[in-house]
């Protein structure tokens, strides 16, 4: 191969062999060279080497690519080398991130680590965010798009579900931002769309009746989920992640670890004879988790089941959290002092004030034992139709 300080000029008068394919590199730039095919076709190309092996790479045609265009490409060839990628390789666009793939990466990221809820939450962004956006830049989602979700489900009355999916959005968005998907977040300055009304509802007696008799007519797993829910005053998480590990059936107790709990506190909760009943009833799937329709994961679908479980027991104006209420009160109304109720509740000893806080350094085991007892008892008479007694501690005591 010959060498020459190329310029237009130059290959303007350089004349192709008819018997050969003629190769002129370039004095100025280190790796470069012209290619004149016996055809008279010229073009220029580029040498280098990767990983300790030479490389070639046509850059383009004489005509089409200027001397300088060339060279600079050439120069941009050997610097890619020297990094270790390869000149060859069309350097591909970046992806687009649209709304869809951040939500996806949000719920396999970060809520699924984390949250015990990840499926609602999943669920929610898909059908309030996704399906209006999915396909958008994450980049081009616009304040002035939340707005219009937001609007749109507060129209249709979902004033709490608007609010629930602003809170699961919003959070979604920091948690882009964080990460550099982007440089600030769509919702920064918005606020709830719907004002938050303190929930107080207490299932009454024959509610609660027509509940417990819906869910008899439930399959598993979500009959004797809501049963044991009912049961048991406990969370709808930490019910659905309940594990037969757990369970100590014959002493009748579910201890809780601290990690499956809200309040990340470890916690025992007395199992009454009717929360056994209901126990013992359940399939032994090849599984740790007591309610599963997978064996791997806890039941999903619970807007579906609370639904169906509405039309059935013809109970409306009530949430699934609205149980544990109920059974706190009625706890309370038998005649179990707050405290005790607060400890079946595993509610946090900064949640009182005073005596009771006091008083919840304790486990309260033995209390709260007969506090669920009387509960359950409360439960089966109303089920049986029997008129309930709500002194039943006092009466004891007399």
């Amino acid at each position: 191969m010959s060498a020459k300080l190329l310029t237009d000029l130059t290959i303007a008068k350089i004349k192709p062999d008819p018997n050969k394919r003629i190769e002129i590199a370039d004095r100025a730039t280190g790796g470069l060279y012209l290619v004149l095919q016996p055809s008279g076709h010229r073009s220029f190309a580029v040498r280098t080497r990767l990983a300790g092996k030479p490389i070639k790479l046509t850059l383009g045609q004489v005509g089409l690519l200027s001397l300088a265009e060339a060279r600079e490409r050439a120069k941009a060839a050997q610097e890619a080398a020297l990094r270790g990628d390869d000149p060859r390789v069309e350097p591909q666009a970046p992806k687009t991130t649209t709304v869809a793939d951040a939500v996806a990466e949000f719920i396999e990221r970060y809520a699924k680590p984390r949250l015990r809820t990840w499926r609602d939450i999943e669920n929610r962004l898909k059908l309030d965010l996704v399906k209006p956006y999915g396909t958008r830049p994450l980049v081009n989602l616009a304040k002035v798009d939340l707005v219009r979700m937001l609007d749109a489900m507060t129209d249709r009355g979902l004033h709490q579900g608007a609010n629930r999916t602003f809170a699961q959005v919003r959070k979604m968005l920091s948690w882009c931002v964080e990460r550099g998907m982007l440089e600030a977040s769509p919702a920064a300055g918005l606020k709830p769309p719907a004002k938050e009304v303190s929930r107080d509802r207490v299932l009454d007696d024959e509610e609660v009746a027509a509940i417990w008799r819906a869910c008899d007519a439930f399959a598993y797993p979500f009959g004797p989920l809501f049963k044991i829910m009912l049961i048991t005053a406990q969370r709808e998480g930490e019910v659905a992640g309940m594990r037969w590990s757990h369970l100590d059936l014959k002493a009748g107790l579910w201890t809780l670890p601290a990690a499956s709990t809200k309040v990340n506190r470890l916690h025992d909760v007395p199992l009454s004879e009717l929360a056994l009943e209901v126990l013992a009833s359940l399939p032994r799937l090849n599984s740790e988790l007591a309610f599963s329709t997978t064996g791997s994961s806890a039941p999903s679908g619970w807007s579906r089941a609370k639904a169906r479980l509405d039309k059935a027991s013809k109970v409306t104006d009530w949430r699934l959290h609205d149980l544990r209420r109920t059974a706190a009160s009625t706890m309370a109304r038998l005649g179990h002092p707050p405290h005790v109720v607060a400890a079946v509740l595993n509610h946090a000893p900064g949640a009182t004030q005073g005596i009771t806080a006091v008083y919840n350094r304790f486990r309260y085991d033995d209390e709260k034992r007969q506090a669920l007892d009387a509960w359950a008892r409360h439960l089966r008479r109303l089920v049986e139709g029997k008129s309930a007694e709500v002194v039943e501690l006092g009466r004891a005591r007399a």
